[in-house]
C-alpha cells in the first residue's frame, strides 16, 4: 500500500468546482484519513437552539474536503473508493 495521507478538517471548500486547486497528491492506493465538519461547518454545536439555526452563516455551510489529486487519473477514468 502507498503511504497514508491525513486531511485536517480545516482543508476544506464550500462548493464543486474543478478550478480548486488540489490539497494534496496520493498514489493509487494511498490511505486517506479525512477529518470532515457537519453540515453547518461546525456552526452547531450540542446545546444550540431553532435561534441557532436561524443565525447559520450560509456561506460556510456544507463544507467539503479536498480535493485530492490521483496520480494517473485522467478525465474520465473512474476511481474506486473504499470507505474503512
Amino acid at each position: 500500500m502507498a503511504a497514508s495521507l491525513h486531511l485536517a478538517r480545516s482543508q476544506v471548500h464550500v462548493g464543486w468546482s474543478r478550478g480548486f486547486e488540489p490539497v494534496a497528491t496520493v498514489a493509487s492506493g494511498s490511505e486517506i484519513t479525512v477529518e470532515t465538519q457537519d453540515a453547518s461547518g461546525g456552526q452547531l454545536v450540542p446545546g444550540s437552539t431553532a435561534a441557532s439555526v436561524a443565525a447559520l452563516d450560509f456561506t460556510r455551510v456544507n463544507p467539503v474536503n479536498g480535493p485530492v489529486f490521483v496520480e494517473g487519473a485522467r478525465p474520465g477514468d473512474v476511481l474506486q473508493v473504499d470507505v474503512l
